[in-house]
């Protein structure tokens, strides 16, 4: 079959990506800068190598059970859309179109402007301008970097799944090798590497009780984990979904929870906890700076060059995830007709959905501008000082809930539905489903008691789509065309 002529999903999206590059979104969407940048955060919060190691390993099982309740749902209905469609077919449109205004409008915007100030900051430390980049700069990087990955993914998916696989390889090549480093120093004799550091605690430490530290670190945990379902919103552009949606979330979520805690591991060997919460963002940085600075001043300050270059690969990396992933969930929706039909419309040459890439990249730099208003000049009415901080938290924070919901359905249409087709059923059913059910609840819970003023900026945002809803379910049943036979409301 020749490029000009690709192998079609239903709609006129293209069936193009292979098992590569279906394990590369998982894996890529997920690196991003969760794995770099929060480690210091959660020494800061919960203060003990325990508690980090147990929410590295919490967050990847959990994913993973995640993961198994996707692939049931993402092949009983290997459409675009993800969770949007299987809350749809559950529940009715109402609050499908809720996940997918929060994945259009708050989540993955949030998550987009997040690793934009996260790159541009990593880029800054590597040209020696210091640890953050002015605003101003951030919103220059943050419009040329989202500008030129949006034109990728306009494209083709075929470019950006490239992009995803190499720059997927890099960073997650690199995670393994810090992760081999301290093995090898220790294998020499060296003394930089200390494993009494696994002993050690941060006395400053913000949780109270263990309960508190646990939720603190698994805010930040989750958030380097965010993107584990994103093949499913792009089944519909994968080639033989059965076998190669399976082997993506599955294997893509075993892969990655094995190098995080890895790097963790690696990462607390070269630096007590004390040392880790007060570098900040900044931890791993210090940590190769630390590992090398035995064998001259100059290694040390490349090794730490090396990581603030692979945090730039690694952010804008996983901003191309979300822009070739997220824009399938608006055109889903426009497709139903709960959003603006010019939103359905797909490229006549490179058949991708060309408006919903380019509102998400609209969005992201709104985002960017509204957390610097937020933590700058407004700062009472948020509790991140922050724009990164701040931007992460609240992206994680609402889409667990949606996650949540997709994974309920799971149950409900196992019941409601039972003479459905299933290519996969999720194991140990229900108990993996509950499980997952019953960690949201309380993570939402938690988050919602520690950080009541970012959470309202959450809910608000995500309860601006009723009216908008209600505009378009008006609209929509006054319209012949759209008279046909469709989901409930």
């Amino acid at each position: 079959m020749t490029a000009s002529a690709p192998t079609s999903g239903s709609n006129g999206l293209s069936r193009r990506l292979g098992r590569g590059a279906a394990i590369a979104i998982v894996v890529g969407s997920v690196i991003g800068s969760g794995v770099f940048l929060k480690p210091g955060q959660i020494a800061q919060d919960g203060g003990d190598f325990g508690i980090s190691i147990l929410a590295w390993i919490l967050g990847g099982g959990i994913s993973l059970i995640g993961g198994l309740c996707m692939c049931e749902l993402a092949l009983m209905m290997p459409q675009s859309g993800g969770h949007y469609v299987y809350i749809r077919d559950a529940y009715g449109r109402g609050p499908a179109f809720l996940a997918g205004w929060n994945d259009t409008i708050m989540s993955q915007p949030a998550a987009n402007a997040a690793l934009a100030v996260a790159g541009t900051n990593a880029l800054y430390q590597l040209l020696g301008q210091g640890k953050s980049a002015p605003p101003g700069i951030v919103l220059l990087m943050a419009l040329a970097v989202i500008g030129l990955l949006s034109m990728t993914n306009i494209l083709g998916v075929v470019w950006g799944g490239l992009v995803q696989s190499i720059t997927t390889v890099i960073k997650a090549g690199f995670l393994i090798l810090c992760a081999c480093l301290p093995l090898y120093f220790a294998t020499i004799g060296s003394d930089v590497v200390s494993f009494a550091n696994y002993s050690t605690v941060n006395p400053a430490a913000v949780g109270e009780s263990f309960i508190d530290k646990l939720a603190l670190v698994m805010v930040s945990v989750m958030w380097a984990y965010a993107g584990w379902h994103f093949i499913a919103p792009v089944a519909e552009e994968v080639k033989d979904p059965e076998k190669n949606i399976t082997t993506a979330i599955v294997g893509g979520i075993g892969i990655l929870m094995v190098i995080y805690v890895a790097f963790n591991v690696a990462l607390h060997s070269m630096l007590p906890m004390d040392r880790v919460a007060n570098a900040g963002s900044s931890a791993p940085q210090e940590a190769l700076y630390s590992l090398f600075l035995p064998s001259g001043e100059n290694y040390a300050q490349l090794a730490r060059n090396c990581v603030s270059a692979v945090i730039v690969i690694s952010t804008f990396s996983a901003i191309n995830s979300g822009l070739l992933v997220i824009p399938r969930i608006t055109y889903a929706m426009a497709r139903d007709g709960v959003f603006f039909a010019a939103f359905s419309r797909t490229h006549r040459r490179y058949r991708t959905p060309v408006l919903a890439i380019a509102l998400q990249g609209i969005m992201a730099l709104l985002m960017v501008a509204g957390s610097f208003v937020l933590t700058q000049v407004v700062e009472q009415y948020t509790s991140k000082q922050d724009m990164f901080h701040l931007l992460s938290d609240l992206s994680v924070f609402t889409s667990v809930f949606f996650l949540m919901l997709a994974t309920s359905a799971v149950i409900y249409l196992r019941y409601r539905q039972p003479e459905r087709e299933r290519p996969y059923r999720v194991p140990w059913f229900p108990l993996l489903p509950i499980l997952f059910l019953a960690f949201s609840v309380w993570f939402i819970s938690m988050v919602t008691i520690q950080s009541p003023q970012d959470s309202a900026i959450g809910i608000a945002i995500v309860l601006l789509a009723l009216p908008v809803y209600f505009l378009f379910k008006t609209s929509r049943k006054s319209s012949p065309a759209n008279a046909q036979s469709t989901p409930q409301d």
